[in-house]
């Protein structure tokens, strides 16, 4: 009897041997399968207080958070994950987002009086006038001078205006503390016979149309932009010619005239005007 009870145990024992393997190797598993699951869940804990793990017996804890609230993510396979530009790259993007919107609105700004004619009315003076008078500071920017024209750097640029002296004060706010390229501007009126040696621009008003046929052949050797706002042709001698259409303001440019007094005209102003003659 007791031999046999011996070989039962045995027999008992051996099997729990072979068995044991299984069993470690079975809860291998499921402490990972837990701890995988542990790990994936968001959370979002306060520093300074341990963290029990699930599988951690009594007493024992992991490894205490960094100090400041953390939260875990969890990464989805192939990496999906927004692009993150570092501090020094968001500051350039900024930078050239705030920078480019003021730079846009001077420029448009500055253009806008030639890219678009403008309204003006057909009978009132006070302001078709200021619109012309912008006009003509805006050519200044699209002209070229000779440099005898500016024998000195504090040669001004001498704009003269024939025939009213309303618009001659119209054009001396507008231009008050401006300058091209650091050369001040001057308005001078003048009248029929009067010397205009020094000067690089001259406006004729309609009403002074006929004084002004009087006066142009002494301008052929002259680097003058001549302006004028005749009704019907271009005028002889004249470089921009001021026409209204259906209220608006805009110009026509005499390209042969501009060449004959040795003027540099952009292609920029020519691509606006209604019309190129001598092209």
């Amino acid at each position: 009897m007791v031999a046999a009870a011996k070989l039962a145990n045995f027999r008992t024992q051996a099997i729990e041997r072979r068995a044991a393997p299984r069993r470690r190797a079975a809860n291998l598993r499921q402490r990972r399968q837990s701890g995988w699951l542990y790990r994936g869940r968001c959370q979002l804990q306060l520093a300074g207080h341990p963290r029990r793990h699930p599988d951690a017996g009594a007493g024992q804890s992991v490894r205490p958070p960094p100090r400041r609230i953390r939260q875990l993510r969890l990464r989805r396979p192939g990496g999906n994950r927004p692009r993150r530009h570092h501090a020094a790259e968001s500051g350039v993007l900024m930078a050239a987002a705030f920078s480019f919107r003021p730079a846009l609105r001077r420029l448009l700004i500055a253009f806008s009086l030639l890219f678009a004619p403008l309204f003006a009315s057909a009978d009132d003076p006070s302001i078709e006038y200021p619109v012309k008078a912008a006009y003509l500071l805006r050519f200044t920017d699209y002209v070229e001078w000779p440099a005898a024209s500016f024998p000195q750097a504090d040669t001004p640029l001498v704009i003269a205006v024939l025939g009213s002296d309303r618009f001659a004060q119209t054009l001396g706010q507008l231009l008050a503390g401006r300058s091209y390229h650091q050369h001040a501007f001057r308005i001078r009126t003048v009248k029929p016979g009067d010397n205009l040696d020094g000067v690089q621009m001259l406006f004729v008003s309609q009403q002074a149309q006929s004084a002004f046929h009087r006066i142009a052949g002494g301008l052929d050797d002259k680097p003058v932009l001549t302006i004028t706002e005749a009704a019907g042709d271009m005028p002889p001698g004249s470089v921009i010619n001021f026409v209204k259409t259906d209220n608006r303001v805009g110009f026509v440019i005499s390209l042969a005239n501009a060449r004959r007094v040795n003027l540099k005209l952009s292609s920029r102003l020519l691509s606006v005007a209604m019309r190129v003659e001598g092209g």
